[in-house]
């Protein structure tokens, strides 16, 4: 059985190969079984330009993944760009071991890094990587409006971070 994906809030089997993406849709690994590759090259023949990257520490959302070991892993099997978007805490203590793996791009969550967002965004922006902020649902634009001159994405929550398979909050949108 091949893992599901998410393309823009709909669900898809990677094996499927006849579904195709459209220019700048991204595809999450949720649980892809990366070590021969198959599944990535599958996503690659679908069409997909990115590949991103949900990393989970079991504080800042209650479910653990993946960490730099296996941003390294993917790295090895594809030129796709990839986006790792960090849903941990204190993520300044990761950029650079994911800097180093491999990543292309770099999303933080504004609100794991209170009082300090100017300096984790240098701190990625320094590693030749671009970067991004992610607010959850429930948090205001504003906690980012002072910083969007220096991002090169913002991704806007519409779930709730954590674990898949939840109602899309088109009230986000």
């Amino acid at each position: 059985e091949s893992p599901t994906e998410r393309v823009a809030g709909q669900a898809f089997n990677v094996g499927d190969t006849s579904q195709n993406f459209q220019k700048g849709q991204l595809v999450e690994l949720i649980r892809a079984q990366i070590g021969d590759g198959v599944e990535v090259q599958r996503v690659e023949k679908a069409g997909c330009d990115l590949l991103h990257i949900d990393v989970m520490d079991g504080h800042f959302v209650p479910n653990i993944s993946v960490g730099p070991f296996i941003v390294k892993a993917i790295r090895r099997i594809t030129r796709l760009p990839l986006d790792t978007h960090l849903m941990i805490e204190h993520p300044e203590k990761y950029i650079k071991s994911f800097a180093e793996a491999g990543t292309n791009h770099i999303t933080v969550h504004a609100e794991a890094c209170p009082g300090n967002l100017a300096q984790v965004l240098k701190m990625i922006q320094s590693y030749s990587v671009t970067c991004g902020v992610s607010l959850k649902p429930e948090s205001p634009l504003s906690l980012i409006k002072d910083h969007l001159k220096n991002l090169d994405m913002v991704l806007l929550m519409t779930v709730n971070p954590g674990f898949g398979g939840q109602a899309f909050m088109g009230e986000v949108m």
